[in-house]
């Protein structure tokens, strides 16, 4: 549109009032103008799960479903699925002929079971007729068939030994191992287990008296290690190492709790460690391998727990559920069981006084958590008896133990990075041994003990520890213990369910006494 006017004003006046007038004019038009929407984009349109037709959907009307998928009962499934029998597993396979899944097939049974026909069955079964002098007798599934019937309970005074029942000789005098019915004549070069019966792979300890714990001023000392005089009256037995993964996949049908099942500084399942130590096990299921030691022996049952979730072989994998208690039977008991506390200090000291069986340690920690620099404090007396810190690759010391079982990653805190493939377990024996015989005493792992944790009491005879409490005591020091702590003295204790891979036992037996009740 144009604009024209006559303008009496000066030039640059009128040429401003003259463009005020034209942007007047225009908005004006503008307004008068219809407005024209912008156009909508369309809309974006997600796909839908699918409601027929897909796996665990409603079949589609015809009864058909998506590829490699059948219509069971209105729904579709897959073709194959898992199917569970009485102590094992499988599949089943869809059938268009009867339009029905058909029989459990391609079964895997469980441990101590094998398959015979359509069937799990137990690869241990009672038989007849006893033998001589037993209770009970088993077979065993060997591969191809059951072997021979043997004794696996003997009566009052006998073992088993062979496949059948000896009387337990237990402690007598002998020449050679045949004349023992445990088939092992003691090796020991002196003292009074010299030249006597003693279990399978175990030292005889002779009763004694001897100061536990630990002397005030000394490195890694603490208040609750007050030295007290203790008198054992009964001599004892104790495992020469602490139970392999070998023996204990003996008796638990080749399961292994173990984290370090071979080479390497992390957890495998290789299951080919069977010199290591076994580990990541809870008290519970530590007494439970004690009884089943026994009850392969034809022995006395040192234990009986309570609570337990899980059947009485509930041990074998390393988590005994739901037990809450356990009824020792007494250091009269002739089964296998945990070594008290002061049975297992007394036995770690073989008659030494000092922080370990070759004197007192001579730094609280290793170089480097001191210095920054790695390996072992020159002249240290750990480094010839057992794995710990600073020889196992460990130097940064123990993660911390989370609430109720495993380490890594415990109370929020990342787990310790592993350094070399030696920061773990060691196979046993491959230190020093103390002047009775044991390896391992020091080291390589913790070992469960039969006591609850408690103070100590005053001057004592044959003590049992705490005759309640929430913690059980654990002894010895490991692989990722700093050196104050790998000491005879040093005590550790936690609740029963506590599973590491720094945790493991040993057991020990009562030896035949004269006189003790």
């Amino acid at each position: 549109m144009t604009v024209s006017h006559r303008c009496c004003y000066p030039v640059t006046l009128c040429a401003t009032l003259l463009l005020l007038v034209s942007l007047a004019a225009c908005g004006s038009e503008e307004a008068g103008r219809e407005k024209v929407a912008k156009p909508t984009p369309p809309a974006v349109r997600t796909a839908k799960a699918p409601t027929v037709g897909a796996e665990d959907k409603p079949c589609a009307p015809d009864g058909s479903c998506n590829l490699g998928l059948v219509c069971n009962g209105g729904r579709c499934a897959e073709e194959t699925q898992v199917c569970t029998v009485l102590h094992g597993r499988g599949t089943r396979t869809w059938d268009n002929t009867t339009r029905a899944f058909g029989a459990c097939t391609s079964l895997t049974c469980d441990a101590n079971y094998h398959l015979e026909g359509d069937a799990c069955v137990a690869d241990t079964r009672s038989c007849t007729p006893l033998p001589p002098d037993s209770t009970a007798a088993t077979q065993r599934w060997t591969g191809s068939g059951y072997g021979p019937c043997t004794a696996s309970a003997c009566t009052k005074g006998y073992v088993t030994a062979g496949g059948g029942c000896r009387a337990d000789n237990l402690g007598t005098a002998c020449a050679d191992d045949d004349a023992c019915a445990s088939g092992r004549c003691s090796t020991e070069t002196s003292g009074s287990g010299k030249g006597r019966c003693a279990p399978a792979g175990m030292v005889f300890i002779p009763a004694g008296t001897f100061m536990m714990g630990s002397p005030r001023g000394t490195i890694g000392d603490a208040k609750e290690e007050r030295q007290h005089r203790v008198t054992l009256r009964r001599a004892f037995y104790m495992g020469r190492t602490e139970v392999t993964q070998g023996a204990w996949k003996a008796l638990s049908g080749g399961i292994n709790p173990s984290c370090f099942q071979w080479k390497g500084a992390d957890c495998t399942s290789s299951n080919a460690n069977d010199s290591g130590p076994v580990e990541r096990l809870d008290w519970y299921s530590a007494v439970g391998f004690a009884n089943a030691m026994s009850a392969a022996e034809g022995l006395p049952l040192c234990y009986t727990l309570s609570g337990c979730t899980d059947p009485s072989n509930g041990w074998q994998d390393g988590i005994h559920s739901g037990c809450d208690g356990a009824l020792f039977e007494g250091l009269a008991c002739a089964g296998y069981r945990l070594p008290t506390e002061s049975e297992w200090e007394y036995a770690a000291r073989a008659g030494t006084t000092t922080a370990t069986y070759a004197g007192d340690i001579v730094a609280p920690a290793c170089p480097s958590v001191l210095t920054g620099a790695r390996g072992f404090p020159a002249g240290t007396t750990l480094e010839s008896l057992g794995w710990y810190s600073c020889n196992a690759g460990a130097a940064d010391g123990p993660p911390p133990i989370a609430p109720g079982g495993e380490n890594p990653g415990a109370q929020g805190k990342p787990p310790r990075a592993r350094v070399s493939q030696n920061d773990r377990t060691h196979v046993v024996g491959g230190k020093a041994a103390n002047q009775w015989g044991l390896l391992d005493m020091l080291g390589n792992v913790e070992e469960w003990t039969g006591d609850w944790h408690g103070p100590y009491p005053g001057k004592v005879t044959d003590p049992l520890g705490a005759t309640t409490g929430s913690n059980r005591v654990f002894r010895g020091g490991a692989w990722v213990n700093q050196p104050r702590n790998v000491r005879a003295a040093s005590r550790r204790s936690y609740t029963a369910g506590l599973r590491n891979n720094y945790l493991g036992f040993r057991l020990a037996r009562t030896a035949p006494q004269v006189g003790v009740r």
